[in-house]
C-alpha cells in the first residue's frame, strides 16, 4: 500500500479536485440532472471545505431541489468564508440573492423581501432576482411596489399579469402546447437568430427547441426529381404539414425516409440541407416559433424528469392556450389593486383571450370611475374599449355602445389652453 500523500502535498491536490468536482457538478446541471449535480458540489465541500464557490454551488442546487434547510446551511458557510476575505460588492450581492431566493422557496417572504433589496441595490439585477422581488412584494400584498419594479425592466408587467390569474385544473396531455411555442431570453421574445444563440449558449439544454420552417412547393428544383413530388413526399410522411411547416417528426429524424422518391442518401441529405435554409415560421410580432424534439408520440415529455423551468411554469396567464385544454384560469380579485391604465389594459385583454369577460366586467368599470380624469386618455379609451366587448359578450349591447361612445370621446384630440390647437396628450407608461 502507498503511503499517505504528505500534508503539503494533500493540501495543493485537495483543492485541486475540489474545483474538478465543480466542473463535474456544472456539467450535470447543464444536463438537467440536478440530483448527480449535487452529488458532485457535495464531493467537492468533501475535498476542501474553505472552497466557497464549492458551497455556494451546493446551496443553489439544494434550493432548486427543495432542500430549504439544507440550502441556507451551506450558504452559511460559504457566507463566513466570503466574510473573511472582504468580498467585492459583486459576490455579496450574488450571495444575498441566493439567500433571498432560498427563503422565497420556502415562503418567508419577509427574509426573501430583505436579502432581495439588498441583492438589487448592490448590482445583483438577474431576471430570476428581480422576479423573485416582485413575487415576493406580491405575497405579502405590496402591490403597488410589484408594480414598480417595471421600472427594472419593462417584462416585469408580464410577471405581475401572471399573479393576476389563477390556474386551474390539469394536462390532457394533447402536446399542442409543445408545438408551435415561443421562446424568451431575459424577458424578451426571441426575434433574431443572434439572440437565439445567445440562449442556446447560456442555456444548453435550450436547444431541444428547434425552429419551425415554412418549406415551399418549389425548394427542391435542384434535385433530379420534381419539387412538388418530394413536398409531397414530405407531407405524406409527416415531416411537414398542409403549409409547409416542419414538424416534431422532421427534427427528431436522424435521416429523412422517402421511399416513394428515387433519391440516393447524399441528396436526401441535401434535402434537409434546403429545409434548414427556409425561411423560419414566425408569430406575434415576429417572434421565432418552435416546436420541442423531447415531444413523444404519445404526446408526452420524453424528458419529463429533467424538464426545463418554462416547462415546470408552463403554462402562465399569458401563454397560448391551444382550444380545449385542460388547464383553465380565474381572475384573481387582486386586480384590483392595480392603478396603472397600461397595466390594467393588458390584463383586461387577458381576461378575454381567457372568456374571463364577466369576471373582468365589474373591475374594469370601478376601474374607469377611479380614473375617469387620468391624463393616460389613450390608455382610458383602450379601456373602455374592452369593456363594450365585455358587454357584447354578456349581450349587453347598449352598455357596449356607451362605452364605445366614451373611448370615442377620450380618442378625440382635446383643444389646446389657447387658440383652439390641441393640447399635449402624454404617452403611456411603458408596457
Amino acid at each position: 500500500m502507498e503511503p499517505n500523500p504528505k500534508p503539503a502535498v494533500a493540501a495543493t491536490i485537495r483543492p485541486m479536485v475540489a474545483d474538478a468536482f465543480i466542473k463535474l457538478g456544472e456539467a450535470a446541471e447543464l444536463t438537467g440532472n440536478n440530483p448527480q449535480a449535487a452529488e458532485y458540489y457535495r464531493k467537492a465541500v468533501e475535498f476542501d471545505r474553505s472552497n466557497a464557490m464549492a458551497w455556494i454551488c451546493l446551496a443553489d442546487m439544494q434550493k432548486k431541489l427543495g432542500q430549504g434547510e439544507e440550502a441556507l446551511a451551506s450558504f452559511q458557510e460559504a457566507w463566513v468564508m466570503v466574510e473573511r476575505g472582504s468580498p467585492p460588492p459583486t459576490l455579496r450581492a450574488r450571495l444575498l440573492g441566493l439567500r433571498g431566493m432560498i427563503f422565497s422557496a420556502q415562503n418567508r417572504w419577509a427574509e426573501a423581501i430583505s436579502d432581495l433589496e439588498d441583492a438589487v441595490e448592490l448590482g445583483n439585477r438577474e431576471w430570476s432576482i428581480l422576479c423573485g422581488l416582485l413575487d415576493a412584494y406580491w405575497h405579502t400584498g405590496q402591490y403597488q411596489k410589484s408594480v414598480l419594479m417595471i421600472g427594472f425592466h419593462t417584462n416585469l408587467g408580464w410577471r405581475v399579469i401572471d399573479h393576476l390569474f389563477h390556474l386551474e385544473g390539469q394536462c390532457d396531455c394533447c402536446g399542442r402546447c409543445c408545438r408551435g411555442l415561443f421562446l424568451i431570453r431575459n424577458g424578451d421574445l426571441i426575434k433574431t437568430e443572434a439572440s437565439l444563440e445567445a440562449r442556446w449558449r447560456t442555456d444548453p439544454r435550450s436547444t431541444r427547441f428547434r425552429l419551425i420552417r415554412l418549406v415551399g412547393r418549389r425548394s427542391f428544383r435542384q434535385l433530379p426529381v420534381p419539387s412538388e413530388q418530394i413536398w409531397k413526399a414530405l407531407l405524406e410522411q409527416g415531416y411537414i404539414d398542409a403549409a409547409g411547416a416542419t414538424q416534431v417528426k422532421y427534427l427528431r429524424a436522424t435521416a429523412l425516409e422517402l421511399p416513394d422518391v428515387p433519391l440516393a442518401p447524399v441528396e436526401l441529405a441535401r434535402i434537409r440541407e434546403i429545409i434548414e435554409a427556409e425561411p423560419i415560421l414566425t408569430g406575434v410580432d415576429g417572434a421565432f416559433l418552435f416546436h420541442c424534439t423531447m415531444l413523444g408520440e404519445d404526446n408526452r415529455c420524453t424528458d419529463h424528469e429533467h424538464r426545463l423551468a418554462l416547462c415546470r411554469e408552463f403554462p402562465t396567464a399569458c401563454s397560448l392556450m391551444p382550444d380545449g385544454c385542460g388547464y383553465h384560469f380565474r381572475l384573481s380579485d387582486e386586480i384590483s389593486q392595480i392603478e396603472v391604465p397600461a397595466l390594467f389594459r393588458l390584463a383586461g385583454r387577458y381576461a378575454l383571450k381567457h372568456g374571463l369577460h364577466q369576471e373582468f366586467l365589474p373591475h374594469a368599470r370601478e376601474f374607469l370611475r377611479k380614473q375617469a380624469e387620468h391624463p393616460d386618455r389613450e390608455d382610458l379609451a383602450a379601456i373602455h374599449e374592452l369593456t363594450a366587448e365585455c358587454c357584447r359578450r354578456a349581450g349587453n349591447e347598449l352598455a357596449a355602445r356607451d362605452h364605445v361612445e366614451q373611448a370615442a370621446a377620450l380618442s378625440a384630440p382635446r383643444a389646446g389652453p389657447a387658440g383652439g390647437s390641441p393640447g399635449n396628450v402624454p404617452s403611456p407608461p411603458p408596457r
